[in-house]
């Protein structure tokens, strides 16, 4: 499911409330510590709808995963 503050998605697309359910939801585990992505809750905090920053159309995170021994492009294990 995809959420943007603009409901711009379609139907599925619950905007605001939709981004902040998975927020409140997530857990991170350890392919976002693999990734090395932020916290959820922080980005909320600097992205959120109470933000200055809410008036962004959408906020990109960039990964880029490099395969490594450990990482031979099997997938992660999901906690």
């Amino acid at each position: 499911m995809l959420h943007s503050p603009e409901q711009s998605y379609g139907l599925g697309d619950d905007d605001w409330s939709g981004i902040e359910s998975f927020v409140d939801q997530h857990k991170c585990n350890s392919i976002c510590r693999a990734l090395d992505l932020p916290d959820v809750d922080s980005l909320w905090e600097e992205f959120g709808p109470d933000s200055d920053s809410s008036n962004l159309a959408s906020v990109k995170i960039e990964v880029q995963i490099q395969e490594t021994p450990e990482n031979d492009g099997a997938h992660g294990d999901a906690e």
